[in-house]
């Protein structure tokens, strides 16, 4: 449960007001310090529940401090909503952080309970953490040997698709995020600047999948189903192949090199290993001869190797 400090004489600690303080109510503070440390004598670790969406109906005074803590482009029935997202959002997020670092340097917590279950894109960087929604976390999970306790996999995939997955790839950048572009279009500026700021990379979908199965390994047709954004896709663009990468808002507009090689690679990697169950014959999407019938073509510069149907 929440220990931050709260008005009146009962709570269950969502509706903390001075999130550096634990409640009277728990004793003071060096009790809940010694609690902490006998539990851990013991072997057993402590998790502490934090409130990071909106703070207590009473007590709050950050708002005297700066409005830029909290916002009114969400709805949120407990309270004003916390401002992560929008203008002026680098000290509000270094604020909560160090909150959650104050628990674990203080009183020994061993951390805070997991709400939105995704990792940051940087912890302890040159400039502090980093809580951008990218997708490079994805690859805790999906390498051959992978780095994230298994008991986390889930959360994280879940996250990831919720928030990045498109039907032609992962987006670079979640909506939402300060930095974040919907279209990767314009001049040479424009588009450098919204490249892996939610731009899509098609080949960002074969290390999803490569997660997904982790997680789901008999969920072998739903983890096919993922990839049926691109047959649409063989004809447009460079007919036959698949793009360098993709608007990250609907239609999706495919952007970049038109016969990318990374993403062939990855999107038949991925075909492949979700039709290991299939007869041979059905290895493929359905009227479409790419992935049984291929003939190597080079993007214009010679670059990249593609996939194009045999005649």
């Amino acid at each position: 449960m929440p220990v931050a400090e709260f008005s009146g004489r009962f709570g269950w600690g969502y509706d903390g007001v001075n999130l550096f303080a634990p409640t009277r109510l728990y004793g003071r503070p060096d009790d809940f310090r010694r609690f902490v440390d006998q539990a851990h004598a013991l072997g057993i670790a402590v998790i502490l529940d934090v409130v990071y969406n909106h703070f207590g109906a009473d007590g709050n005074y950050l708002n005297a401090f700066s409005a830029a803590y909290f916002t009114d482009r969400y709805a949120n029935e407990w309270g004003e909503a916390i401002n992560f997202d929008g203008p002026d959002v680098g000290p509000v997020r270094e604020f909560f952080l160090a909150n959650a670092g104050y628990w674990v340097d203080e009183y020994h917590l061993d951390g805070p309970r997991e709400a939105d279950g995704y990792l940051y894109d940087v912890v302890d960087g040159e400039n502090g953490d980093d809580p951008s929604f990218r997708p490079n976390q994805i690859f805790a999970i999906a390498l051959d040997h992978p780095i994230l306790d298994r008991t986390r996999w889930e959360a994280v995939v879940a996250a990831v698709r919720e928030r990045l997955l498109t039907p032609v790839g992962l987006r670079s950048l979640a909506p939402g995020e300060p930095d974040y572009k919907p279209r990767y279009f314009g001049d040479l500026r424009a588009r450098d600047a919204a490249y892996h700021q939610g731009t899509v990379w098609a080949w960002l979908i074969g290390p999803f999948i490569d997660a997904w199965l982790k997680v789901y390994p008999d969920e072998r047709e739903a983890a096919r189903h993922f990839l049926d954004g691109f047959e649409p896709h063989l004809a447009e663009a460079g007919i036959g192949s698949i793009s360098e990468v993709f608007d990250a808002e609907p239609p999706f507009t495919p952007r970049g090199c038109i016969a990318q090689a990374w993403s062939v690679a990855e999107v038949l990697r991925a075909l492949v290993k979700t039709t290991e169950d299939l007869p041979r014959h059905a290895r493929r999407w359905p009227g479409h001869r790419a992935a049984s019938g291929a003939s190597a073509a080079r993007c214009r510069g010679g670059q990249a190797m593609a996939v194009a149907p045999a005649a």
